[in-house]
């Protein structure tokens, strides 16, 4: 009986052993197999790891032990051998996991970016994007013919130059393993169309790639050159140096890309976003971001007594965004992040040239949302106000029209570049992330969306003006949008329900517009990768017959027969079946089921947003309150 006491002593010792390195191999592998942790789901397998390790060890001891002293020896030489059997198991097990894993290689302690720039001959060379995908910079590798697995980084086409008679855009990609051989692939935007080349890129990258490759491909000595078409060099980059580099007037601003990812607005690819930092040189010099304590302060209206904290120097060591200011000398809009012991928080600030120097102004801490909002109404020909920051860009579109913006405690007038503080209070709210919906003509005053101050779904106008963040509001009362969709107020809903009347004593004050009627319904497309609906609100129940009956009219529709109590009726349009529900709200939503190509769903929306337009529907929807 001492013996078994003395295998199960055993067991636990080497279980308990394995518990500890099979977790610590666990944790390594979380890295090298990127595991998520969503979910938990890298705690979930480092535990179930360790736990397996531990059984095995357990069982491996007890064994072990009992032929040990079975055949005379001691539980110590058990314990021994059991221990050394299985770390040469998990040994074993870790080397495999490693030797089959994409782990990332590194110089100098730093991961590692590739920088590609990609050579046509003017005559030959791409519109890019020359489809409707992204460019993009491919990195595979492969095992014998076989491509495993790769990333894809941007080709940036805004940085395209000519030089000796060949276009020259450069991109750049992650280096995510140091396993197979490597291949690189070039997409000028058509879908299914890229060249491919072996990357002679070594498992391991030195100081050797550090600098330009040879234009490749080229023939090899002796044989005749190869024809005059696509042609690409490389260098590696540590991911903590600028991977894209970028003149704005007196300035430079460099990348310092991590890794790029693919952005999806909606159905539609927007972008490929970078984990990027920025930095920033001024006529060849480093520029630090410096403010003042005094700068981030906001009165606390819980502690009344709580003043500004001592006013002293800040260096801020991260620019994490950079908007360019246009002008005949251009400025800079930087977000800096602020961190110490107790918190984090970004701010921004404003880089204006000043002869050999750089004047820096305070702006407004930063919000959840995009840095600025338009208050401005932009000339006819000026392009749309962004609907989406770009993350890890220096982003040359939100500033870009001269006039005043929304910051969250600020305005800007990108004209003078100047700052009018403006303490608006600090919201996640969604339906004040809308934006201001216009500016009053002395631009003195601005208006924007507000949820009323009794906590229900009624909305308001606040008029706030700027000087002073003196605050009236106006009842919406009949003022629906076109969709009945709050969020989908702009100024177009403004400029229909309301005006800015003059006062006699001067300025201006937000009013009901006299004798507007509701807008026309609209619908809203609402889309996803491989799926589109198309939503109608306040319709009767007569609604849904109606909208079937115009898309047979306009697009011989057949209706697909359904039971009386089904919950969506059916018709089909050129062979391609389109679904419409109804809620008890009086919600109409038409979609097709998952599917390769939605486009007629666009098609059928932009039809049905032009029948609506014209008003001959609007018996079947629920009619509007009466005007003032």
């Amino acid at each position: 009986m001492a013996s078994w006491f003395g295998s199960i002593g055993v067991g636990i010792a080497v279980g308990a052993m394995g518990l500890l390195l099979g977790g610590w191999l666990a944790s390594e592998a979380v890295d090298w197999y990127r595991i998520p942790s969503r979910e938990g789901g890298s705690g979930y397998f480092v535990a179930f790891q360790a736990l397996a390790a531990l059984v095995v060890g357990a069982v491996i001891g007890v064994v072990v032990s009992r032929v040990v002293v079975g055949g005379g020896g001691t539980q110590l030489r058990a314990l021994l051998l059991a221990g050394g059997v299985h770390v040469a198991l998990l040994a074993m097990v870790g080397t495999v996991a490693r030797l089959m894993a994409d782990v990332p290689p590194t110089f100098e302690g730093e991961r590692l970016m590739l920088a590609v720039e990609v050579s046509w001959p003017e005559a030959n060379a791409p519109t890019l994007p020359s489809g409707d995908i992204l460019p993009y910079i491919g990195l595979s590798a492969a095992s014998g013919s076989t491509v495993r697995v790769g990333r894809q980084g941007p080709l940036w086409a805004a940085d395209a130059r000519h030089e000796n008679g060949r276009l020259i855009v450069p991109g750049a990609v992650e280096i995510f393993t140091s396993r197979g051989k490597r291949l690189l692939f070039v997409n000028t935007g058509t879908r299914d169309k890229e060249d491919g080349f072996e990357l002679p890129l070594p498992a391991y990258p030195g100081q050797a790639q550090r600098t330009w490759s040879d234009w490749m491909p080229h023939a090899r000595a002796g044989e005749p050159a190869l024809p005059d078409g696509i042609r690409y060099r490389f260098r590696v980059v540590k991911r903590n140096e600028p991977i894209r580099t970028q003149a704005v007037g007196a300035f430079t601003i460099g990348t310092v890309a991590r890794a790029f990812t693919e952005s999806r607005y909606a159905a539609i690819t927007s972008d490929y976003a970078a984990d990027a930092d920025f930095v920033v040189h001024y006529k060849g010099k480093p520029l630090t971001v410096e403010g003042r304590t005094t700068d981030h302060y906001i009165p606390d209206p819980w502690k009344p007594n709580e003043g500004p904290p001592a006013d002293a120097a800040v260096r801020y060591d991260r620019i994490i965004a950079v908007a360019t200011v246009p002008g005949a000398d251009p400025a800079l809009v930087v977000e800096v992040e602020y961190s110490d012991s107790h918190f984090r928080s970004a701010y921004h600030y404003l880089l204006q040239p000043d002869g050999e120097r750089v004047r820096t102004t305070f702006v407004s801490a930063s919000g959840s949302d995009r840095m600025a909002r338009r208050l401005s109404r932009a000339p006819a020909d000026a392009p749309p106000e962004p609907a989406h920051a770009r993350q890890g860009y220096v982003d040359e579109r939100i500033l870009a029209v001269p006039g005043l913006y929304l910051f969250p405690r600020a305005v800007l007038d990108t004209r003078t570049r100047t700052v009018q503080p403006l303490p608006l209070e600090r919201s996640d709210d969604e339906i004040l992330k809308i934006g201001p919906l216009s500016l009053s003509p002395d631009e003195k005053h601005f208006a924007r969306l507000i949820r009323a101050s009794d906590n229900s779904n009624a909305m308001r106008i606040e008029q706030v003006t700027i000087a002073d963040n003196a605050r009236r509001t106006v009842p919406t009362g009949f003022a629906i949008t076109s969709t009945g969709d709050w969020h989908d107020a702009d100024p177009a809903y403004f400029d229909h329900y309301f005006a800015w009347e003059a006062q006699a004593g001067g300025g201006f004050q937000v009013v009901p517009r006299a004798g507007a009627n509701r807008l026309p319904h609209r619908g809203s497309l609402r889309e996803s990768v491989g799926y589109r609906e198309y939503r109608l609100s306040q319709g009767l129940e007569s609604l849904r017959e109606a909208l079937i009956a115009e898309l047979v009219k306009a697009f011989g529709a057949e209706r697909v027969p359904t039971q009386p109590d089904a919950f969506a009726r059916q018709v089909r349009i050129n062979g391609e079946l389109f679904n419409l529900s109804q809620g008890e709200d009086g919600e109409i939503v038409i979609w097709m089921e998952n599917h390769d190509n939605t486009l007629p769903m666009v098609k059928l929306s932009r039809h049905l947003d032009s029948v609506l337009a014209t008003r001959r529907l609007d018996a079947h929807f629920k009619p509007a309150e009466a005007p003032p």
